[in-house]
């Protein structure tokens, strides 16, 4: 009857402290964030279930690392595309303020074209920076003194300024050189330091040039000692040329019956690549009447640097010479061999350039005579020709009067 009653007065109102079993863990408190809808155009691949959520969607295998992700090594050389991208940016502008609107347009398609290489840097993969367009270069007019008829500088001021400009513009043309130097070789470190050196030697030049055009006098100015590593490099030598200077004879023998001074005589040399039996052969022109001629002639060979039959050359063969006193054709007399003179090479495989007096001899006998020869490759065969230098550096103490300060900006 007790359980009838209870069916009848509907469910049974529990008292409100109930007691939890101790054994049961406590529910955890949940915290409801709210939800976050992007803007339409950056949900990119999210499904709608991600949408719905505010969930951001997994990285892909083929997404870029963020830039604090790359290694050091990396960072640079995006720092360095990107700095390189905003030179040509900032030229395309100046062009067009200059009215030259074709200029201009290269430059803005020179400076996207930057953009596939940033991505590439961005993902970490490496960049052949030596394959990348050079800095934007200035106009000479961008370093002439532009004077007002109304303002007269005296010739001990105006000689300073002279002085001071070609220094100047001495270390910017330095700096460009050893910047693309530098590139050629991957070196992002250094053409970025060269071209920081270079920047702020324009921007001196361009102080001296308002200066100078206000009727001021030259700025205060001194010399430091620099440090810095340059690459020894032959840049109008391309990797398949080897260059060869015969300069000068000194003492060279005279035959039998020809005094010194009534020596006329020119060098043959052999260089034996790629075979001896296709051996590149040329001879210097005849120089009368002395036995110490000048030559300075100049003979471009070509070469394979990764062939092996030109490493052995270089490294065990060398080049040959042959010293000539010059025959006459209405005497019948023939030309007439005074001597002999070998040149090693193997000095090549760490240098770009040798420089040597040889000795000449007649057989094995030495004659007193020398000759006076370089060899010269784009960059030494097995690696960097790196040489560390100190110079001295012009520098302007940056106190800009007031009225030069307005005019620069």
């Amino acid at each position: 009857e007790e359980e009838e009653d209870e069916d009848e007065s509907g469910p049974v109102v529990l008292n409100s402290v109930v007691k939890k079993p101790a054994h049961l863990p406590q529910r955890p408190t949940q915290i409801v964030k709210p939800l976050v809808v992007p803007p339409e155009g950056e949900q990119g691949d999210k499904s709608p279930l991600q949408r719905k959520r505010g969930m951001q969607p997994p990285p892909s295998p083929g997404k870029s690392p963020s830039n604090e992700q790359l290694s050091a090594a990396a960072k640079e050389q995006l720092d360095f595309l990107e700095n390189r991208k905003k030179q040509y940016m900032k030229a395309a502008v100046q062009a067009k303020q200059k009215n030259d609107l074709e200029q201009a347009k290269h430059y803005l398609k020179t400076a996207k074209s930057f953009d596939p290489q940033i991505e590439l840097a961005k993902s970490g993969k490496s960049v052949d920076i030596s394959k990348l367009p050079s800095p934007p270069t200035d106009d000479e007019s961008d370093f002439i003194f532009v004077h007002h008829t109304d303002i007269k500088v005296s010739e001990k001021t105006e000689e300073v300024y002279i002085q001071l400009c070609k220094l100047l513009k001495d270390q910017y043309e330095k700096c460009m050189q050893n910047s693309r130097q530098f590139t050629h070789l991957g070196n992002v470190t250094e053409t970025t330091r060269f071209e920081k050196m270079a920047e702020d030697c324009k921007k001196s030049l361009e102080i001296l040039q308002l200066r100078q055009a206000q009727g001021l006098d030259p700025p205060p100015h001194h010399f430091e000692e620099r440090k810095f590593k340059i690459v020894r490099i032959f840049p109008e030598l391309s990797s398949t040329e080897m260059l060869l200077i015969i300069v000068r004879g000194i003492n060279l023998p005279a035959p039998s019956g020809i005094s010194p001074n009534d020596l006329d005589a020119y060098v043959r040399f052999e260089f034996h690549y790629p075979s001896a039996e296709q051996a590149q052969k040329n001879k210097t022109t005849v120089i009368k009447n002395t036995n110490s001629p000048e030559y300075d002639q100049q003979f471009k060979l070509n070469i394979n640097r990764n062939h092996r039959g030109f490493k052995r050359v270089v490294q065990t063969k060398g080049m040959k010479f042959e010293v000539f006193h010059k025959g006459s054709f209405f005497l019948f007399r023939s030309d007439k061999q005074v001597g002999t003179a070998h040149l090693k090479l193997d000095k090549l495989e760490l240098e770009s350039e040798i420089r040597e007096i040889i000795e000449v001899y007649d057989g094995r006998k030495p004659t007193g005579g020398k000759l006076e020869v370089k060899v010269r490759l784009r960059e030494p065969l097995s690696r960097q020709d790196l040489q560390s230098v100190t110079e001295k550096w012009l520098v302007l103490e940056q106190s800009i009067p007031k009225r030069l300060f307005l005019s620069l900006i």
